[in-house]
């Protein structure tokens, strides 16, 4: 963990505080001219298969076809529209993600996209999250020389057997750990500022979370313990595959409610209001935790990232989260995303008459 002096020297807000800090306070500006953030997904394919994501499930493998990367076709008219977004508004993104379902380095052209968002000028902040396991030092130069702002690391275990067990994968968390430090010295020999690396690991709940810290102290400009909660939409627990059993399961359920401390049927979902996904074959979702395609709002090849985020269908979803807190809806029911809620991000009693859609 670098010292607040180090990160002076990085020059970047920790990841732990770019999604608190300069929030937007949503009552007073919904309905928003266009979103906050974009995220785009090089592949919906991954070369992990985690026991508590959705690519590890029966249920993805049926309903997440084609399993693919973006074509570049696809890629560039997303930006085309997020430029011709910026010229009818005056505004940036806050925040361009690439990621989603699967594992964006998978994509041949990923360091090639970041290259064309970043002189596109569409975002104030980028940002890649991925497994690290196919982090050469190729792409790793690549990210500091286009200027990646964020590089979040999603570590599944530091311990052999059960990264082996988790990620049903043979890719040791040595070959991680080797890839970041690389990214790292890298960054730091051409004297850069970015980009600020993040690591993070599931809350292990006993020793491994120390020995995650230590590992990464001098690698990552900060290490983070993320406390999971189960799969929206989906009838396969999860925490129950994560964790070892039922009794597990609800013990890691019960600490994630506790961290949150919030009752979810009085909070509406900000991500209809704030957030879009362009998936890997051109479809526009609205939320991160929609892997089976439940917000469907339209298809970037048929209309503009504008005329969607101003449409109909966005505009129904946005009614239903007012009026009902996703209570009874396939996906949102019960989806604990909500509870994550800023005390920035409530809407709860927002009038919906002061929304609209555009014919």
């Amino acid at each position: 963990m670098v010292t607040e002096n180090e990160k002076k020297v990085v020059g970047e807000v920790p990841f732990s505080e770019a999604y608190i800090n300069n929030r937007v306070k949503l009552f007073d500006k919904v309905p928003l001219e266009m979103p906050l953030c974009v995220s785009i997904e090089p592949s919906n394919i991954c070369n992990f298969k985690c026991l508590m994501c959705w690519q590890s499930t029966e249920e993805f493998k049926k309903c997440a076809t084609p399993f693919m990367n973006m074509s570049m076709e696809v890629f560039e008219k997303t930006i085309a529209d997020l430029k011709e977004m910026k010229s009818k508004t005056g505004k940036r993104l806050k925040l361009l993600k690439f990621y989603f379902r699967g594992e964006p380095l998978l994509h041949s052209e990923i360091g090639n996209m970041l290259k064309i968002a970043q002189e596109a000028d569409i975002a104030e902040c980028t940002e890649v999250t991925t497994n690290a396991s196919l982090l050469t030092p190729d792409l790793a130069r690549t990210f500091v020389e286009y200027g990646l702002d964020y590089f979040r690391a999603s570590i599944y275990s530091v311990i052999p057997e059960n990264q082996k067990r988790i990620t049903q994968t043979s890719v040791t968390p040595e070959t991680v750990k080797n890839n970041i430090e690389y990214l790292r010295k890298y960054r730091d020999e051409k004297g850069a500022k970015k980009p600020f690396i993040c690591a993070k690991i599931m809350d292990s709940h006993g020793d491994e979370n120390n020995i995650f810290k230590k590992m990464y102290e001098n690698i990552a400009d900060e290490t983070l313990v993320d406390v999971p909660w189960d799969l929206a939409g989906t009838e396969e627990k999860a925490l129950d595959k994560l964790y070892g059993g039922t009794d597990e399961g609800e013990k890691a359920r019960k600490k994630y409610e506790d961290t949150q401390n919030k009752s979810k049927r009085n909070n509406v979902c900000r991500y209809p209001f704030t957030h879009c996904i362009v998936e890997a074959d051109g479809k526009v979702v609205i939320c991160c935790m929609d892997w089976p395609g439940m917000t469907n709002i339209g298809h970037i090849m048929e209309e503009s990232l504008y005329d969607i985020w101003h449409g109909k269908k966005l505009y129904d979803f946005r009614v239903m989260q007012l009026k009902t807190c996703g209570s009874g809806h396939p996906l949102c029911d019960d989806c604990a995303l909500p509870l994550q809620n800023k005390p920035e991000d409530e809407l709860y009693g927002f009038p919906v008459e002061k929304l609209s859609f555009k014919e």
